[in-house]
């Protein structure tokens, strides 16, 4: 790979040459029509992204609520478990926040992550329909699960199929005040 023939101010001449359009400012005049066109991508709208901020964004998210939900739920077994004392209370707490956090957290993003890989897939072949995201939801649930046997796999697809195509159509309405807006 040679730079030599690239153009460059600096390589032919170990400076740069003082009438470069961006430092007279007209590269403010082509950085702004650049925002300016791109300015409606900058923020997320919708339910349209592109698949790594997809992927990014619904791994986050589903870990986030995983963790919640599971240091909930954990912090109310460790509650109903209980202790002799106020020590061994909040230990017991503790100990069932940290097992049940991480294990729900960790089982959503995962299965999340199966989600987007195989919805970008069947995006690749078919347009984006509630197919799609059956199809996808259905070959995450069985992948996570693919080791414990045939039985376990198809609860957790059948699952995940229920749960990954109604927050797929949900997020898909274009009013969340009006849930029939679709209809």
């Amino acid at each position: 790979f040679c730079f030599c023939n690239m153009g460059d101010d600096y390589l032919s001449s170990g400076g740069v040459k003082p009438n470069l359009e961006i430092l007279q400012g007209g590269g403010t005049q082509l950085l702004q029509q650049q925002v300016d066109k791109k300015g409606d991508n900058l923020f997320l709208k919708g339910y349209g992204r592109e698949w790594g901020g997809s992927m990014t964004y619904s791994v986050g998210m589903t870990y986030g609520l995983g963790m919640l939900t599971g240091s909930t739920w954990g912090l109310a077994l460790g509650l109903r478990q209980g202790g002799a004392t106020s020590k061994l209370l909040v230990n017991s707490c503790l100990n069932q926040v940290a097992r049940n956090g991480s294990t729900i957290s960790n089982l959503g993003a995962i299965t999340t992550m199966f989600y987007v890989g195989f919805k970008g897939l069947l995006g690749c072949f078919r347009d984006d329909d509630i197919f799609n995201t059956a199809g996808a939801a259905g070959m995450s649930g069985a992948m996570y699960k693919a080791f414990d046997g045939p039985k376990v796999a198809a609860r957790y697809a059948v699952a995940t199929c229920v749960i990954f195509t109604s927050l797929d159509q949900a997020l898909k309405i274009d009013s969340f005040t009006d849930p029939f807006a679709r209809i």
